[in-house]
C-alpha cells in the first residue's frame, strides 16, 4: 500500500515537472521572463491546494451528498443494471 501511495506521490511530482517545462519552452517562445513564469507556477500550484478542497468542502454542504435522502438515493440496482428502476 506504501508503494502505491509512494508511485501516485511520484506520478504527480513528475507531472507537474512535465507542465513546468513546457510552460519554459513558452516562456522561452514568447521572450518572457523565465523567473516570472516559474513564480507563477508555484502561485497557481498553491492556490489549487487551498481552492481544490474548498470546492469539494462546498459541494458537500450544498448538495445532499451521501445522504439516503440525497438525489442519486433515486437509483438501483436490479437484473437490468443501476439506474433501471422507476420510482
Amino acid at each position: 500500500m506504501a508503494g502505491l501511495a509512494a508511485s501516485g506521490v511520484m506520478m504527480t511530482i513528475v507531472s507537474t515537472a512535465a507542465d513546468l517545462m513546457q510552460d519554459f519552452k513558452t516562456s522561452y517562445l514568447t521572450l518572457s521572463s523565465i523567473k516570472s513564469m516559474f513564480v507563477s507556477q508555484l502561485l497557481v500550484a498553491a492556490m489549487g491546494c487551498v481552492i481544490a478542497p474548498l470546492t469539494f468542502w462546498l459541494f458537500g454542504r450544498a448538495f445532499d451528498v451521501g445522504s439516503p435522502n440525497g438525489p442519486e438515493s433515486t437509483l438501483c440496482c436490479d437484473n437490468e443494471g443501476i439506474g433501471h428502476c422507476w420510482l
